[in-house]
């Protein structure tokens, strides 16, 4: 979830489980799973905020958004050994995220037509 600039929150796979935090850290490792509560985590990350325009308002909605999206991850799409993919893979993935994420573009969602 893109906040402002170059700044966003995210969720990833983290000790079997999916870690909530800032996608670039300046006090590296500080997120928290997607099971604590949602002040909790905003609290525990809130140090590597690095706009004063991201409010507090603005991290506890990403971060709701981002635990709604790591319990059905979770729950329904648990990555198994046979579908974690590559390291290639994962290196491709995380160069795509970051490229965007310093990219200062607002996400523009596309709509599908519908047939």
């Amino acid at each position: 979830m893109k906040l402002h600039e170059d700044q966003a929150i995210v969720a990833f796979p983290k000790f079997g489980t999916m870690g909530i935090g800032f996608a670039i850290e300046e006090d590296w490792n500080t997120n928290l799973p997607y099971q604590c509560t949602t002040k909790k985590i905003c609290q525990h990350i809130w140090e590597n905020r690095k706009y004063d325009e991201i409010t507090e308002e603005m991290c506890l909605k990403a971060i709701e958004m981002l635990q709604k999206a790591s319990k059905y991850y979770m729950e329904k799409e648990k990555p198994t050994q046979e579908n974690f993919g590559s390291p290639d893979d994962a290196k491709m993935y995380m160069d795509r995220m970051f490229k965007f994420i310093r990219s200062k573009k607002p996400f523009e969602p596309t709509i599908p037509e519908r047939f």
